[in-house]
């Protein structure tokens, strides 16, 4: 079975807050402040210039070239092509920001299967038998 994390809502909600995104985008692509808001130069489409918009009070970025947008979990997984976790994770380390999992045991638990008597099994064969000879 696959060993999937489970990051709580609260700690993505804790990286939202405290991953500031002018700081991750403009050590990234370096942003000029243009009053009010951040512009530089797409990640995305490099050879467009100043196509990349970010609010920093917001927590939001878009590019205008490309049309993606979102904040800094989805920049990091836009741009380094990073799963969820990997990119809270990522986050997380960069800002020094502690993050917790959901009880990854009650996430693997296997499904408990439904099992039905043998005697109910071969009863309800027999029966199916006996009517279609008759």
């Amino acid at each position: 079975m696959k060993n999937t994390k489970v990051i709580t809502k609260e700690s993505i909600a804790d990286v939202k807050k405290q991953a500031p995104i002018v700081d991750l985008i403009d050590s990234d692509v370096g942003l000029d402040d243009v009053g009010g808001y951040f512009a530089g130069p797409s990640p995305f489409l490099p050879s467009m210039s100043r196509s990349l918009c970010v609010n920093a009070e917001a927590g939001r970025f878009r590019c205008v070239a490309t049309g993606k947008r979102g904040d800094s979990i989805d920049y990091m997984r836009l741009r380094f092509r990073m799963g969820f976790v990997e990119a809270v994770e990522a986050l997380a380390e960069r800002y020094e920001i502690e993050i917790h999992y959901e009880n990854e045991k009650k996430a693997l638990e296997p499904i408990p299967q439904f099992e039905l008597p043998m005697s109910f099994v071969e009863s309800g064969y027999r029966s199916r038998l006996n009517r279609r000879s008759a």
